[in-house]
């Protein structure tokens, strides 16, 4: 069957029915069962959910998905033309113990606090957010027998100053005084349950760190680096760095990071972490900002540097200043490969927003 048009996004529903037909995801191993997603409505629970319809649609899977979520209007939104293809929504803050009806098989949490002056300015919730509710999720995958994956970050890598690939077992310093530690101090920790849940408990659950992740599907407001960007050469403004641009990250498409948790999810070991980033867009901000505007040259943009006293731009909100090449080359040996590259996350995210 062909795949349904689920989203008004034509890149995005490209993007559905590319994860749809991707052969390399064991969909056997989905069929009747029973999956739900925490954080919905946030970008790669949102983007998850819809590919899943997608391959429900495609392959006549009799999947059931559970979007939870505590906005239910968002969520209606979002998931209305994915209704008919398995898709439900349930209402659940994870910061509270689950209440769910029927059955679940596989869950993939994705909630958490993410912006980050929210990381600042609510550093508690932020915590609570990310250890009360990996803690809920745990308990309830526990009484269902379910298969988890739990969503972190490449943050959890901390500072590190150097070029040098870090895999899984690589770690920098992150200062617990300072506020925006609350998000990679909380992730740390929520993977710490998680390994402990498959010690103590015999739980499925592993875990997915994932590099900044970017592409179509995220929110035309979205106030981080690279829809910024865009809208800045979309709109024929410059781009305004905040800092030196010197920190350097991998970068991941939309689309693949779906791929590659899907992956995590149903070919992972319990108590593994996976990194989950393209090694070859490693690029520091300053060179994202420099290759966007090359690329939509005859916008009249180009790269301008505005640093705050101290460079505590945004009051502090900024990550540390940071290089971070990680090596995916773990998941890759389970069968994941992404194909976008950064030319192709940044084209593809232009059109997106509407470029």
């Amino acid at each position: 069957m062909e795949t349904p048009a689920l989203v008004d996004d034509p890149v995005l529903q490209e993007d559905l029915e590319r994860i749809a037909a991707d052969d390399s995801i064991d969909w056997a191993l989905l069929r009747g069962k029973s999956v739900l997603v925490t954080g919905s409505t946030g970008l790669i629970g949102g983007v998850l959910v819809r590919a899943l319809a997608a391959a429900n649609a495609r392959r006549g899977l009799g999947l059931r998905v559970v979007a939870c979520c505590r906005d239910e209007a968002k969520a209606a939104a979002l998931f209305g033309k994915a209704a008919p293809f398995g898709v439900e929504t349930a209402r659940w803050d994870v910061r509270n113990p689950a209440v769910m009806e029927g059955a679940v098989d596989f869950i993939v949490h994705a909630a958490a606090v993410t912006a980050s002056r929210a990381m600042v300015e609510q550093p508690v919730e932020t915590i609570a957010t990310a250890v009360d509710g990996t803690r809920n999720v745990l308990e309830l995958a526990r009484r269902e027998n379910a298969t988890v994956v739990y969503l972190s970050s490449m943050e959890v890598y901390g500072a590190s100053c150097s070029d040098d690939v870090l895999d899984e077992h690589s770690f920098g310093l992150v200062d617990p005084l300072e506020l925006r530690s609350s998000y990679p101090e909380s992730k740390r920790l929520c993977e710490a349950l998680c390994v402990a849940a498959a010690s103590e408990w015999n739980l499925d659950v592993k875990i997915a760190r994932l590099v900044q992740t970017v592409g179509a599907g995220i929110s035309p407001d979205d106030a981080r680096v690279f829809p910024s960007f865009v809208r800045s050469v979309l709109e024929g403004r410059d781009i305004v760095l905040r800092t030196d641009g010197s920190s350097a990250r991998c970068y991941c498409y939309t689309a693949d990071a779906v791929t590659g948790v899907l992956t995590v999810l149903l070919r992972g070991r319990p108590g593994e972490a996976y990194n989950v980033g393209n090694d070859a867009t490693y690029a520091s901000i300053r060179e994202v900002a420099e290759l966007l505007v090359k690329m939509a040259e005859g916008s009249g943009s180009r790269v301008v540097f505005d640093m705050p006293p101290k460079s505590l731009s945004g009051g502090g909100c900024y990550a540390p200043k940071s290089r971070l090449r990680v090596s995916s080359a773990k998941v890759r040996a389970l069968g994941w490969l992404p194909k976008t590259d950064l030319a192709g996350i940044l084209t593809r995210l232009m059109r997106s927003l509407g470029g």
